[in-house]
């Protein structure tokens, strides 16, 4: 069966490459967010026409999110070439 999954797939990952983003979220997840709270959220972002939620903030959140998008650009400069 594990030849059918991609070898860069993250169902290949052992759960230690998690990032401590993904680690995070998952915590939170488990301690649970009342769900009546996330669609007010999500209710009031689509009368603001607002694209993202965000369900939780703060520095450390921010700073992994910059992390990961600066990666991603970074990934796009070099696609772009010289």
């Amino acid at each position: 069966m594990s030849g059918l999954i991609p070898q860069h797939s993250p169902a290949r990952r052992p759960p230690t490459l998690q990032s401590r983003l993904a680690r995070q979220v998952a915590e939170r997840v488990q301690s649970g967010i009342d769900p009546s709270d996330v669609a007010s959220q999500v209710l009031d972002a689509i009368r603001q026409d607002e694209l993202y939620v965000f369900t939780h903030w703060g520095p450390e959140w921010r700073a992994e999110l910059k992390k990961r998008f600066d990666a991603i650009l970074a990934a796009m400069d070099k696609a772009a070439g010289p």
